[in-house]
């Protein structure tokens, strides 16, 4: 719980993500972004293109689940010393909705060669949900928001 409280207090400079596709991967850092509050975390996904994976966040409005056209505020950290391989922490903002199956999870960690564990902690005050990926090894990383709108938040992750 303390490298929850610690990740929150977050008081270091951040990135903001590209919304285009950028070559540069990081190996360590924080980024912020986001602007819209009230939104549910629909889906959580991975996809694979030879030794890169991607995770796919996708967002929606309102209890009809309508595509958002935005994405929540969030935080991403991953520091590759807090654990044996690091892991990287999702702070999702004013989240009203979780519709993520656990089924899709478990999905994810037994495809990914990255990922060892995805973990989606209760909400805390105000909706705020942190989603932990344990990492099988140390990675390198990039968030990316959908270049047609917003409707995702993207962390592209390879193998270091």
């Amino acid at each position: 719980m303390l490298h929850l409280l610690l990740f929150l207090n977050l008081a270091t400079a951040a990135l903001s993500p590209p919304k285009r596709d950028l070559p540069v991967f990081r190996s360590s850092g924080s980024f912020t972004g986001g602007d819209t509050r009230n939104l549910n975390l629909e889906r959580i996904e991975l996809l694979k293109k030879g030794d890169t994976e991607r995770i796919d966040l996708t967002f929606t409005a309102g209890s009809r689940k309508l595509p958002s056209p935005r994405i929540p505020p969030f935080q991403l950290r991953y520091d590759p010393q807090e654990s044996e391989n690091g892991r990287l922490l999702l702070l999702l903002q004013g989240i009203s909705g979780r519709n993520v199956h656990r089924l899709a999870l478990n999905s994810i960690t037994t495809t990914s060669d990255l990922i060892k564990h995805v973990r989606i902690f209760p909400p805390l005050e105000d909706g705020d949900t942190v989603v932990e990926l344990s990492l099988k090894r140390k990675v390198e990383f990039r968030p990316e928001q959908e270049r047609k709108g917003s409707l995702r938040l993207a962390l592209r992750a390879a193998p270091r």
